[in-house]
């Protein structure tokens, strides 16, 4: 599935069930230097950009991802008809597909309320010995 961006600059990832996550990608590290990457994932009612003022101090040593969940910030949401199980596995599942999609095959996961939930599980479903089963 393609990455898009909007004519905003606005960034996406267009999963297979049709859905789109906008995520937000900072990265202001030396580029002659390795950097892991922190996944930013905000809670229920908040937004990616919930967490701006967090970018100065972690972008500078990592690559930072923001996304919103689905139905919030600038994600898409399921309209009446659509078949979308808005559930768990779903959303676990968009994750690792906007992470595949991005070349990242490693994480440290950073959330708060429903998004500390999601990394729990995240971190419980997949192995952390081998990324790439994620």
């Amino acid at each position: 599935m393609p990455l898009e961006t909007d004519c905003h600059g606005r960034t996406y990832v267009l999963h297979p069930n049709g859905q789109k996550s906008h995520y937000i990608l900072n990265n202001f590290s030396d580029p002659w230097k390795p950097h892991d990457t922190i996944l930013i994932q905000h809670g229920f009612g908040r937004h990616a950009e919930f967490w701006y003022h967090w970018i100065p101090v972690l972008a500078r040593k990592y690559q930072v991802i923001r996304r919103d969940l689905r139905g919030h910030g600038r994600s898409s949401y399921p309209r009446a008809g659509d078949k979308y199980e808005y559930d768990a596995d779903t959303i676990l599942g968009e994750i690792v597909d906007m992470l595949n999609q991005l070349g990242v095959e490693k994480v440290h996961f950073l959330g708060e309320s429903t998004g500390g939930m999601l990394g729990e599980m995240l971190a419980a479903r997949y192995s952390l010995s081998n990324p790439g089963d994620a």
